[in-house]
C-alpha cells in the first residue's frame, strides 16, 4: 500500500484550513456555525433524511480548520518519529550484521584451532612436575598431584 498522505495532500490542506473560516465550528440543525456566522449547511439531496443532514453538518463541523491544522501538526509529528524509527532500525540492523560477520570469523578461527592430544597434555605435565621436583624436593608430592589432577582434566571440549 503506498503512502496516501503526501506532503502535496497536506499542504494542500494546511492552506485549505488556514483560508477557511476561523473560531470553534459547531453544528446547528443541518447548518455549521462559526462563532454565530453561519459557514456551511447541510442539504437534503436525493431522498436525504433530516437526521442525516444533522449528522453531515456535525461531520462538517468537526472538520473545522483548527481540528484539521492539529491533525495535519500529528501527521507530520508521527511522520518525523517513524523515519526516526527507521534509521534505529537500520542501524540496529548493521549493528547485527557486523556481529553476524565477528561471529562467523570467530567460528571460523576456533574451527582452526588444534588442542593437543592427551598424551602431549600428559607429556607436558610430567615435565612440569619434573622441573618443580628438581628445583624444589620439598614440592614434589603436592605438584605430583596437581599434576595428576590436570592430566585428568585435560579433555578438550566437545565440538
Amino acid at each position: 500500500m503506498g503512502n496516501l498522505v503526501t506532503v502535496g495532500l497536506l499542504t494542500d490542506l494546511t492552506s485549505k484550513a488556514e483560508k477557511a473560516s476561523s473560531g470553534v465550528w459547531r453544528p446547528v440543525g443541518r447548518s455549521v456555525l462559526a462563532g454565530d456566522k453561519p459557514i456551511a449547511e447541510a442539504s437534503l439531496i436525493d431522498r436525504g433524511t433530516p437526521d442525516e443532514a444533522r449528522a453531515n453538518a456535525a461531520h462538517m463541523a468537526a472538520a473545522s480548520p483548527s481540528n484539521v491544522l492539529t491533525l495535519i501538526h500529528e501527521i507530520h509529528r508521527l511522520k518525523l518519529e517513524v523515519a526516526g524509527l527507521e534509521d534505529r532500525a537500520l542501524a540496529a540492523e548493521q549493528v547485527r550484521d557486523a556481529a553476524d560477520d565477528e561471529l562467523r570469523r570467530t567460528r571460523a578461527t576456533l574451527g582452526a584451532v588444534t588442542f593437543p592430544s592427551r598424551p602431549e597434555v600428559k607429556a607436558v605435565i610430567d615435565d612440569l612436575v619434573q622441573r618443580i621436583a628438581e628445583a624444589a624436593p620439598e614440592c614434589a608430592g603436592w605438584a605430583r598431584e596437581l599434576g595428576a589432577v590436570a592430566v585428568a582434566r585435560s579433555e578438550p571440549p566437545a565440538g
